[in-house]
């Protein structure tokens, strides 16, 4: 899927929508803000963590001076729906790990 160039700079995290790019069989999920010209900033996360888990005051702060690009690693799945907590996911039945 093939969206234009972003054009006018996004300054904060929090208004920089979530895009995706297909490469390679794969789908990658990024965000980009910051000025529209430049020498880019990519930020990769730790192992098994999304893009929600930038910290926005230190990509915002990057992104003051130059373009940023946070992407979601392959096989990372970026969910535009709300999230379950912990506790809705845990299974109905009683686990076997439970004490009595």
């Amino acid at each position: 899927m093939s969206r234009p160039l972003q054009t006018a700079a996004i300054d904060k995290w929090i208004d920089a929508p979530t895009r995706r790019v297909d490469a390679a069989g794969a789908t990658f999920a990024y965000r980009r803000l910051g000025p529209a010209t430049g020498v880019p900033v990519i930020l990769l996360n730790h192992w098994g963590a999304v893009l929600d888990n930038f910290d926005p005051r230190i990509v915002d702060g990057l992104a003051a001076t130059r373009p940023v690009i946070a992407v979601n690693y392959r096989g990372v799945v970026h969910r535009a729906a709300r999230r379950r907590s912990r506790w809705q996911r845990w299974p109905r039945t009683r686990s076997p790990l439970s004490v009595r």
